[in-house]
């Protein structure tokens, strides 16, 4: 078992090969790692960091001269467009819990990313209660209710076959 860093090169080759023109690695390796992975290889247009749950508020431009954090909801000054038209990366990560992320990336015809946005969302209240969502989650809860204390629920549950694991399984 490798950590992925020594297989990458020909797994880039290989998209490549096949006409990737932009190409997005997700690493559960840990923003650090990732950052060094995003500088070493020049084919990385944006790493999707995880495993450390850090929160980049403001993305990551990544290449062999350094890294650069690019301010939050502001557009990129002239610079971080140099950098990225000579090929820097877009290093990004939220942590689940807390912020969901998203990248909405310009790109050339040719596969260059000229300009991005990203914007990692807080989750919070906030967010809007999604309906339908809620109202799958009062049925489950009223299914979850009813296997505990109708009688035939009770019954299920009590039952030493298949029917009894199912019970288990739905709670």
């Amino acid at each position: 078992f490798t950590q992925g860093v020594e297989e990458l090169p020909e797994i880039l080759d290989m998209v490549e090969a096949e006409g990737a023109d932009l190409i997005v690695v997700q690493s559960e390796l840990g923003l650090s790692q990732n950052i060094k992975i995003a500088q070493s290889f020049k084919d990385i247009d944006v790493m999707y960091s995880a495993h450390t749950h850090e929160i980049t508020l403001g993305a990551l431009l990544a290449d062999k001269h350094g890294v650069t954090r690019t301010t939050p909801g502001g557009p990129l000054s002239g610079e971080e467009r140099s950098r990225l038209a000579r090929g820097a990366a877009i290093v990004v990560e939220t942590n689940r819990d807390m912020y969901v992320g998203r990248l909405d990336l310009q790109v050339f015809t040719d596969g260059d990313v000229d300009a991005f946005r990203w914007e990692a969302i807080p989750v919070d209240n906030s967010v809007a209660e999604d309906e339908d969502m809620a109202a799958l989650r009062r049925w489950f809860g009223q299914l979850a209710l009813w296997l505990k204390t109708s009688a035939n629920g009770v019954k299920e549950g009590q039952a030493k076959n298949n029917h009894g694991t199912f019970y288990d399984l739905q709670l």
